[in-house]
């Protein structure tokens, strides 16, 4: 738990009080306006599918941080709070960014711990302190919990059904069918797709006789109910964002690339650990068909989900809920393999080279992503201008190749313009590719690439018409 908090905080404050990646704004903008309006009505913006419980995390976490700021008298009164987080919005609530991307550290190390109770739980000891190792490593997990967003959370309600599935499996007692389905409610409380995360304690054991599926089922179809009455237009964006008519959804790829990109990104983040995952797949399928089961039953429909029906599947964000279960059957698999040795030391040397990869790469990512942001760099090169002379400079933002920006707008007043001055986070901008910060699909050759985040900054002397 230290090594996956530690692993996760560092960075955190990365490119403050500029924006990174700008959805992740999202959490802080609802939760203020919740606060403004006092109402428990989370209206996100038109194209965000998210569900009420993401909210409900970031208002906590901010209300908490707000009430500190009052007790610690930083404000005289909820008046001046308010101007000063609403006078110069833009700037000021940027703050609060590390509110949320606290939050996401948090549940990641929550996480990890219940990797360590559903390997416990389903294999042995040995095989949850493996899986624990992994997940307080793992690239994907790391990268996702730096920034403030919903998939952190989704990720440990997962885990939580999972480890309830579990449970369902070992036992079935009514309880256990309960917790599952408060589990499942919860991350589909998060985002829709989190309902698929209850076919881990529905397949293996399918029935449909009992009181215990069928209040589990009731369960269930309460919370839709309710996420859809507290953000109506949750569900309805998923189909809107993702439908077969939206320029990022369904029609973006051909079907052969549906079926392949969840797989090779998810192959790029964590090679080792999606072979091990297949390994132990077909071990299980041999020697305990149930078992087999619960762990191949949600990835299988959440795979059809993110990518034949959606196509999203080389946003590796939206890949994460993968996760908890390729790193459980990574481990089972791991320790399977290894198992026969007798000597601890190498028994613990081989699992250590098994997650190097991931170890190395999230440690080059906590380098680089702590050092200062190239517009953080832009503003230091700035102070270096005269202020009577600012006016005449203007800096354009560059993230991957793009369609023309504010830049192109403002280009038409100007009466001549020299670059004086560019700064890259990478060495050859030809590597600059679209989405090349906020949707990483090959994690190795990105890390490798560039010294530092952020986008490509030109700065322009300026004479105006």
């Amino acid at each position: 738990m230290a090594l996956a908090f530690l692993i996760r905080v560092l960075g955190i404050s990365y490119a403050l009080p500029q924006e990174f990646i700008s959805d992740e704004f999202l959490m802080v903008a609802a939760s203020l306006k919740m606060l403004d309006e006092g109402t428990l009505r989370p209206y996100f913006g038109d194209i965000f599918y998210h569900q009420p419980l993401s909210a409900y995390i970031s208002l906590g976490g901010i209300g908490t941080y707000l009430g500190w700021e009052m007790f610690a008298e930083k404000f005289t009164s909820l008046k001046a709070m308010a101007d000063y987080y609403t006078s110069n919005h833009a700037a000021n609530a940027r703050e609060l960014l590390i509110v949320t991307r606290f939050l996401a550290v948090l549940f990641g190390a929550a996480t990890v711990y219940l990797m360590y109770l559903i390997g416990r739980d389903l294999f042995s000891s040995r095989v949850g302190f493996i899986s624990a190792f992994f997940a307080a490593s793992e690239l994907l997990l790391i990268e996702t919990n730096h920034t403030g967003r919903v998939w952190s959370f989704l990720v440990f309600f997962i885990a939580l059904s999972f480890w309830a599935s579990v449970r369902v499996l070992r036992r079935g007692s009514f309880k256990d069918y309960i917790f599952s389905a408060i589990a499942s409610s919860l991350a589909l409380a998060t985002l829709m797709p989190g309902i698929l995360s209850f076919f881990s304690s529905l397949i293996p054991n399918f029935s449909l006789r009992g009181k215990k599926i069928w209040t589990a089922f009731l369960i269930l179809f309460s919370a839709v109910l309710i996420s859809v009455y507290l953000n109506p237009r949750g569900l309805g964006v998923i189909f809107l964002r993702f439908g077969e008519h939206s320029s990022i959804g369904a029609s973006r790829v051909d079907w052969l690339h549906k079926f392949i990109d969840p797989f090779a990104t998810l192959f790029n983040f964590m090679p080792v650990y999606v072979l091990l995952f297949f390994a132990a797949l077909f071990i299980l399928y041999k020697t305990d068909f149930k078992k087999f089961l619960l762990i191949a039953s949600f990835p299988v429909a959440y795979y059809l989900f993110i990518g034949p029906l959606f196509s999203y599947g080389n946003v590796e964000r939206a890949l994460t809920p993968f996760a908890p279960y390729i790193i459980i059957g990574a481990a089972f698999a791991a320790d399977r393999f290894f198992d026969r040795i007798w000597s601890k030391h190498l028994f613990l040397a081989s699992i250590l080279v098994l997650a190097l990869y991931s170890i190395f790469f999230s440690i080059l990512f906590d380098i680089k992503i702590s050092r200062p942001d190239t517009r953080i760099e832009a503003i230091g090169w700035m102070k270096n201008i005269l202020e009577s002379e600012k006016p005449n400079y203007y800096s354009r933002y560059i993230w991957g190749n793009e369609s023309p920006d504010q830049f192109d707008a403002a280009e038409k007043d100007f009466k001549s313009k020299e670059l004086v001055a560019r700064l890259s986070p990478v060495q050859d901008p030809a590597k600059l590719k679209n989405n090349f910060f906020n949707n990483i699909q090959n994690p190795a050759r990105v890390l490798w690439d560039v010294d530092r985040f952020g986008p490509t900054v030109e700065i322009y002397r300026v004479q105006l018409k």
